[in-house]
């Protein structure tokens, strides 16, 4: 139960705020508002999962593991949800998704998931539609990894991140950075220099901040416009600003 906020909730998910008030209503009563620490494991590989999160602020990265390797598929915002497999029926993850920058979510268990599903099936509905553009983010992320030049996937993600967080300082270190998009740390570092020396970032200790959105998107391959578009096209790209207030009835002021 949520305890922060008894008589109002302020709810910025993209996911959540497609509910209407009955099937939102439906969900309140199981949600539990708590914070994610940077770092945090949400979701690990092939441990059954326990809980979903549709996330309020920050940035989770999931990605897949393969002998010792790993490549983030997907960057989690307050556009999506950690867990959402379990509508199609997973029991275990394949995905491992941890904390890149610190923020918050709201926590429903799995068989409560399951069962608010059951008796509002729209609910289900917008998950899918999630899903289906994390499938296609997925999809071209693998693709953009073996086809385009470092500085393109570099410029792409980071633009991804800023959309999806709704800011342009990103709490990056150059080493978590290199391990995300799977490159030497010594070639994404030259890569950022020159993004700095273009006047498309300022990079400092552990963060990168953004001087030049327009430009940055300019520079990112086609596979920005192909996932963001995805996501708009499933009502789930968050936009900077927008959240809904419920009152404690669940329904939307």
């Amino acid at each position: 139960m949520i305890s922060e906020h008894p008589r109002e909730l302020i709810v910025k998910n993209a996911i959540l705020r497609n509910y209407d008030n009955v099937d939102f209503a439906s969900l309140r009563p199981y949600f539990e508002s708590v914070v994610l620490k940077k770092r945090d494991l949400l979701q690990e590989p092939r441990r059954p999962i326990k809980n979903i999160y549709f996330i309020e602020s920050g940035l989770v990265s999931s990605a897949t593991h393969t002998l010792g390797n790993m490549i983030e598929t997907s960057i989690v915002g307050r556009h999506g949800v950690i867990g959402a497999a379990v509508v199609l029926g997973a029991k275990a993850s394949m995905h491992q998704s941890t904390v890149l920058i610190s923020g918050s979510a709201l926590r429903i268990g799995v068989d409560d998931m399951h069962r608010v599903m059951v008796e509002h099936p729209l609910i289900r509905e917008g998950l899918l539609h999630y899903i289906h553009a994390v499938i296609v983010e997925s999809a071209q992320r693998t693709l953009c990894a073996v086809h385009h030049k470092l500085e393109q996937r570099l410029a792409c993600w980071l633009s991804i991140a800023c959309d999806v967080l709704s800011g342009t300082v990103l709490p990056v270190t150059h080493e978590r950075l290199s391990v995300i998009l799977g490159v030497r740390r010594a070639g994404l570092t030259e890569s950022l220099i020159r993004f700095e020396k273009y006047g498309l970032i300022y990079k400092s200790r552990g963060v990168i901040q953004i001087r030049d959105c327009s430009a940055l998107k300019e520079k990112a391959c086609s596979c920005y416009n192909i996932i963001t578009s995805t996501y708009r096209e499933n009502e789930v790209l968050p936009v900077a600003g927008q959240f809904w207030r419920f009152d404690q009835h669940g329904v939307r002021n």
